[in-house]
């Protein structure tokens, strides 16, 4: 039973508060990581269809510049004045985030050879996904968090005091030591909160791209090993704590590649990739 009296519930309560301040700032944290990762991505994109597109006029001076869904070029002489639109005009060399009406753009802008070439993509459905992804991600970190350190105290901590306890010789009263007791109670806190931040971590390396969801799928052995040894080294040397940890994280692992499986189909996986 929960009693506010009881030294472990007072830590639980304070840790509580600390863990959905560090879940938040996490999980922004993370979400600007993803943003600045989607950007690079794009600048990327822009580079190489800028040197495509310079290439080809290089070869043919009447070539058009890139004209898709996504992609909007412009070219303009050292001679002429006109020849771009009004927003794109003032620009100077270099990569910028514009916005037209209700479309946001990234824009590049190269001077090559008497010419300044103007490049937009239109971001505007990448930020509309991130402004969507963004409360369900903090949301998700600051209730897992909140779940790890309840799963800890209602669950793991009976079971594992009692087990400490059996192992106290015959005639031997064990004597806790009050720096040591909070040492370790905010520390399982702290694993089992970050721990079970797995479905989050799963779904953001999915969605950012920088990990392919049928690599987390074939590399399951490799997972349940690193997950084991994570715990090893997380919890007390016995097998019960370690298990209470790992079993979690992986049946949590599972459930971040299901959800991850879900973002992808109802996303369509959009590749940053564009026409040529």
């Amino acid at each position: 039973m929960f009693r506010l009296h009881s030294l472990r519930a007072r830590i639980a309560l304070y840790f509580a508060g600390f863990g959905a301040l560090l879940s938040l700032v996490m999980a922004v944290m993370v979400y600007q990581s993803a943003h600045d990762l989607s950007v690079r991505l794009i600048d990327e994109t822009l580079t190489a269809e800028l040197d495509d597109y310079i290439a080809r006029r290089e070869r043919n001076p009447l070539s058009l510049p890139p004209s898709t869904v996504t992609l909007q070029g412009f070219v303009r002489e050292a001679s002429e004045t006109d020849g771009v639109p009004d927003y794109l005009a003032t620009l100077p060399p270099g990569r910028h985030e514009i916005r037209v009406g209700t479309l946001s753009y990234r824009a590049a802008v190269l001077d090559r050879d008497n010419a300044r070439y103007y490049l937009l993509y239109d971001i505007s459905l990448n930020l509309k996904r991130e402004r969507r992804f963004a409360l369900p991600l903090i949301v998700s970190s600051i209730v897992l968090f909140y779940v790890g350190v309840a799963f800890a105290y209602y669950v793991v901590f009976p079971l594992m005091f009692q087990f400490l306890a059996s192992t106290t010789p015959t005639g031997v009263k064990m004597m806790t030591d009050i720096a040591n007791y909070l040492d370790f109670v905010l520390l399982l806190f702290m694993a089992f909160g970050i721990a079970f931040e797995m479905p989050v971590a799963v779904v953001l390396l999915v969605v950012t791209g920088l990990v392919k969801l049928d690599v987390l799928t074939r590399n399951r052995g490799y997972v349940i090993l690193g997950i084991f040894i994570i715990a090893a080294f997380l919890t007390p040397p016995d097998a019960v704590s370690q298990s209470f940890m790992a079993v979690p994280m992986y049946l949590l692992y599972e459930l971040g590649i299901l959800f991850a499986r879900m973002i992808q189909k109802s996303r369509g996986t959009p590749a940053i990739a564009t026409e040529s």
